[in-house]
């Protein structure tokens, strides 16, 4: 399953999307209560904030098969795990 998280721009006031894919689940609800995507979008920020220089806030979740938004960044599920949590996980 692929998701977007979508992100408010703080400074210009715009809805912003970042791609997960490859998310071992089949419904947003699952990815939400079993993999932690909500902890670990929050935890996203960061990296967002230090590589774009730019105030995010996490908004939502969106299947993105239903959705065709042009995306800031795209991270396999992998790579979103290492970001958020280190290598650790």
């Amino acid at each position: 399953m692929d998701i977007l998280l979508q992100y408010l721009d703080i400074k210009k006031n715009v809805q912003v999307f970042v791609a997960i894919t490859d998310i071992p689940c089949v419904t947003i609800y699952q990815s939400i209560k079993n993999l932690q995507i909500a902890d670990r979008g929050i935890s996203l920020v960061d990296h967002l904030e230090s590589r774009d220089h730019r105030a995010y806030f996490l908004v939502g979740f969106i299947d993105a098969r239903y959705c065709n938004r042009r995306t800031i960044g795209s991270f396999s599920y992998d790579d979103f795990c290492r970001l958020t949590c280190g290598l650790g996980e």
